[in-house]
């Protein structure tokens, strides 16, 4: 849970090896940084209980899909 985080670290970007990502009940985050493109190892992100992540990250139409485009498997709650 992380009810109070607004933006996520520009330094995420250099975990190069991460597979998963899970973002859980973070209701102020509103988008997804940029560095999400060069995560080339991510293999799963879930986004559940963030509305406006959630909205942002649909498939194709999300303003943040193209950040997350390249990841095989995106779980969104509200859009499972």
């Amino acid at each position: 849970m992380c009810e109070n985080l607004e933006a996520l670290p520009d330094w995420l970007a250099s975990f190069t090896s991460l597979t998963k990502l899970v973002i859980d009940q973070c209701q102020k985050l509103l988008s997804l940084p940029e560095g999400m493109r060069s995560l080339t190892s991510l293999n799963k992100l879930v986004v559940d209980d963030c509305p406006e992540l959630e909205r942002r990250c649909q498939c194709d139409i999300g303003e943040d899909w193209p950040k997350i485009s390249h990841v095989p498997h995106v779980s969104l709650s509200s859009f499972d």
